[in-house]
């Protein structure tokens, strides 16, 4: 007799009854199991498609805040502005933030939080500087988040991105900041504005540039779009304002966060005021100041 059933079609009755047809295969006590994957950090536990509340946002922003203001990302950030910017730029009335993403991803993914959190927390510090530098005319933030101009006047913050969640808009005003539609941020630029936009597509450059060159602007400099895009007349038509801060503005690369992407190849253009101009001319001459 066949040590197999000669039909596997026998109903379930009868393979116990023929129990001794059968080969029986013992599970090896070795077999290798799937190992078990580690949990991701800060898991969001959310239900699909809710929202996360404002107080939520916002003490995940303390705590992220506090900690980027321990790098020396933030350091090197501030001493950019402190050292160097404030030596030549113009004076700064209001800041642009274009596109930082949202604070509630819908999977709640944490790496996208932590590099939103982080971007916003960059931009914050280095208005801030701008707010408090040239000490003579008093520049102070005020607690409910507006930065006093170097003028005496506020520095208004004002952001754009399309992917805010109303909890989004709901925690940037209780910073004391507005929020305004798609592409409103980019029309209001003017030759004293901060423009902000971290890893943008160059469409959003292009039509935030289209009116004026900003006094500062931090975002993806000329040399990588150049290196990387540019090779036809409406690409560089495009970002014909970028090439022209490319050669008349003062750049230095942004500070890097170490392990991190939030701030990879970007750079930061500042406008030298006409009084630094003519001074640097004066040195270039040789004058080196009054004797």
């Amino acid at each position: 007799m066949s040590p197999l059933p000669a039909s596997t079609s026998n109903d379930r009755s009868n393979e116990d009854d023929d129990d001794g047809q059968w080969i029986h295969v013992a599970r090896k006590s070795n077999r290798r199991r799937p190992r078990r994957q580690p949990p991701l950090a800060a898991v969001d536990s959310r239900p699909a498609g809710a929202s996360r509340c404002v107080s939520s946002i916002a003490a995940e922003y303390r705590s992220l805040r506090a900690s980027f203001e321990t790098t020396s990302c933030c350091a090197r950030l501030r001493a950019l502005v402190s050292e160097r910017i404030v030596q030549s730029a113009p004076d700064i009335t209001q800041a642009v933030c274009l596109g930082i993403g949202t604070f509630d991803p819908p999977d709640g993914g944490w790496e996208a939080r932590k590099r939103t959190h982080t971007q916003l927390a960059a931009f914050l510090v280095l208005v801030e500087e701008l707010g408090k530098l040239r000490p003579r005319h008093g520049g102070c933030t005020h607690p409910d988040g507006f930065v006093e101009a170097i003028s005496g006047d506020e520095i208004r913050c004002i952001f754009q991105e399309p992917i805010f969640t109303p909890s989004d808009v709901a925690f940037i005003a209780s910073l004391g900041h507005r929020v305004v539609a798609d592409p409103l941020a980019c029309e209001l630029v003017d030759p004293q504005t901060l423009l902000y936009g971290i890893h943008l597509y160059r469409p959003i450059y292009a039509r935030s540039l289209r009116k004026f060159m900003p006094a500062i602007f931090v975002g993806t400099g000329w040399d990588v779009w150049d290196g990387v895009s540019l090779h036809d007349d409406d690409a560089n038509a495009d970002l014909s304002r970028l090439r022209t801060m490319e050669r008349e503005y003062q750049k230095a690369s942004f500070p890097r966060d170490t392990g991190g992407t939030a701030f990879s190849s970007t750079s930061v253009y500042w406008r030298q005021s006409s009084e630094s101009k003519g001074a640097d001319r004066a040195h270039r001459k040789g004058g080196g100041g009054a004797s």
